[in-house]
């Protein structure tokens, strides 16, 4: 459920701990004042793999370290724990156990005591998590419609929706496309979004201590304490956003291929149920002639009932709550 982060804590090093850092982390030092330093570094999960098949570098913790004095240092962790941990581009998700295990591992390997690490301060996060459906259900993006408290709607080519805000955003992406040329090659992308969406739907916290987040994440500990809640929060996100029941697999399916008469009468239907029966009479009334109002409107109603069935017939809302209600009760193992 978690994934990019970036916490921060201060602790009393011993001579020792920078020089094994140094050769741990790769240390580049980036400034000094008197007697304080800033370092810059990477955390591989395995120093003798550092790089994948194809040459590209494998996921690292981004390590800044503030030595303040002789013995106190400030160290600020991020990047995403979520690849480090698996040690490559994944699409699976933390479950409540391997990020116990994660926040473990990096204690160790910074040698830092793990009450310390998980005192840490978290100042920035994203959770999420991928949900995979048939690849009719691409449509699904096309119901999601607006969002409570956030009023700025982005959406990026046919695969991304973003309601943007200033210091959190709630995010539906294509993961498949996401990671072309990274987990997947181009060519494979493309067979996969023949036959799957996998649909990530995330919430960015830019800054903790302003967000609803800030009473269960604001320190590691916290979201360790708190995991079940977090994923009810990521839940209970949805009851912010308004979806619109006018796109299904049947309709999806039934446009993909057409030609421009089914779609010219999906867009009428669209109007109808925007104007409402009682508008639409009174445009009928008075712009069409009487002679031909009533063939116009049994036409119309033709139209609008066919779309109508197919759109009634499975609830695009139900099945994706269901989906992120499902994945928050795995995700607490």
């Amino acid at each position: 459920m978690i994934d990019n982060i970036r916490f921060n804590f201060k602790f009393k090093h011993d001579e020792n701990w920078l020089a094994k850092q140094k050769i741990n982390l790769s240390l580049r030092e980036e400034w000094s004042s008197g007697k304080a330093k800033g370092f810059t570094g990477k955390l591989f999960l395995n120093n003798d793999t550092k790089t994948l098949k194809n040459g590209k570098s494998k996921p690292y913790l981004l390590i800044q370290i503030l030595m303040i004095s002789d013995k106190e240092t400030k160290v600020v962790v991020l990047n995403s724990l979520r690849k480090w941990f698996f040690d490559k581009e994944v699409i699976g998700d933390f479950n409540k156990t391997e990020f116990k295990a994660c926040l473990n591992l990096i204690s160790e390997k910074l040698d830092v005591p793990e009450e310390i690490l998980l005192g840490a301060k978290v100042t920035r996060v994203e959770y999420g998590a991928n949900l995979s459906f048939r690849e009719e259900y691409r449509c699904f993006y096309a119901c999601i419609y607006s969002h409570f408290d956030i009023k700025k709607k982005c959406i990026y080519g046919d695969e991304t929706i973003e309601f943007k805000g200033e210091n959190r955003s709630v995010i539906f992406y294509d993961k498949i496309t996401e990671q072309k040329g990274k987990t997947f090659s181009a060519k494979n992308e493309k067979k996969l979004n023949n036959v799957a969406l996998l649909l990530r739907y995330e919430i960015k916290v830019k800054k903790i201590s302003g967000s609803p987040e800030k009473q269960l994440m604001s320190y590691l500990n916290d979201i360790t304490r708190n995991w079940d809640l977090i994923a009810d929060l990521w839940y209970g996100e949805l009851n912010k956003i308004t979806f619109v029941n006018n796109m299904n697999p049947k309709v999806y399916s039934y446009l993909k291929d057409a030609k421009i008469k089914p779609i010219k009468n999906y867009l009428i239907y669209l109007g109808m149920r925007k104007l409402g029966s009682e508008n639409l009479r009174l445009i009928l009334s008075d712009r069409i002639y009487t002679r031909t109002r009533k063939k116009t409107s049994d036409s119309l109603n033709e139209i609008y009932e066919e779309f109508n069935s197919m759109v009634q017939e499975e609830d695009f809302e139900k099945l994706f709550r269901v989906k992120v209600q499902e994945k928050a009760e795995k995700l607490k193992a």
